[in-house]
């Protein structure tokens, strides 16, 4: 027996789900670039068409002036007398460029005169005094010239220098009066205080700022105040039980 059917159900063949789905908004970060890729591409089309069509400038052509013609007359040479130049501004030597800092100049050359002189009256035995002093300041001293000790084994002890006056006697030169004080052993043994010895030697200023001695030291006259020795008014007993005189 068959089951009748009810005319009246409805039968969905097809239900449109995609319709029933909420639609997302619309991407507004899109409109806004593809807005303004459009007003940059209008810009530069309308700075293109200003370029192209904007007149070519018109250049004024420039017109060569004349020299002016010298209105005073040469004054004629005489025959036989040449034709001197205006006079011209000597150049700067080096010793004038550093003559800012005269007191680093002159300490230079002092250091530079007392190395020599301390390194001039030092004697020893079996010492290359020559090839010594040569590699120190650059001098070729021939055999004449060499110290001549009064024994082989004497000796000069140089025991302190320092330099009295540094003189500047031409462009780049100076002379440098030096004080000695040496102790001299000449036989070999004993040692002996000389008086201070007052010397004098060249230098001139060297490409690098430095200084280098041009001549040997040779001795000069000291200089000695006159006044006198002062009048003591007492005394005092030093290290080692020596009296000295005290004003």
């Amino acid at each position: 027996m068959s089951t009748p059917t009810n005319t009246d159900d409805h039968v969905a063949e097809r239900i449109p789900w995609e319709q029933l789905t909420v639609q997302p908004p619309p991407d507004r970060r899109r409109m806004v670039y593809a807005a303004a890729l459009v007003i940059l591409a209008g810009t530069l089309a309308i700075v293109a068409v200003r370029q192209f069509t904007r007149p070519a400038p018109a250049f004024t052509p420039v017109e060569l002036i004349d020299p002016p013609v010298a209105t005073t007359e040469a004054t004629p040479v005489p025959t036989g007398e040449s034709v001197v130049g205006p006079p011209t501004a000597p150049l700067l030597s080096e010793a004038d460029l550093m003559a800012v800092d005269p007191a680093g100049l002159e300490r230079s050359v002092a250091a530079q005169a007392e190395m020599i002189v301390l390194e001039f009256f030092s004697v020893d035995p079996g010492d290359d005094w020559a090839a010594r002093l040569s590699d120190l300041a650059g001098w070729s001293i021939p055999e004449s010239d060499r110290p001549s000790p009064p024994a082989p084994e004497a000796v000069s002890y140089v025991e302190w220098v320092a330099t009295y006056a540094v003189a500047q006697v031409g462009t780049g030169h100076y002379r440098a009066t030096v004080l000695v004080r040496r102790m001299v052993a000449a036989d070999g043994q004993a040692f002996e205080r000389l008086p201070v010895e007052w010397v004098e030697l060249d230098l001139e200023l060297g490409s690098g700022g430095g200084s280098k001695v041009t001549g040997l030291p040779v001795p000069t006259d000291p200089v000695v105040d006159a006044s006198g020795w002062p009048e003591p008014s007492a005394t005092w007993v030093g290290p080692g039980g020596f009296t000295w005189p005290s004003g």
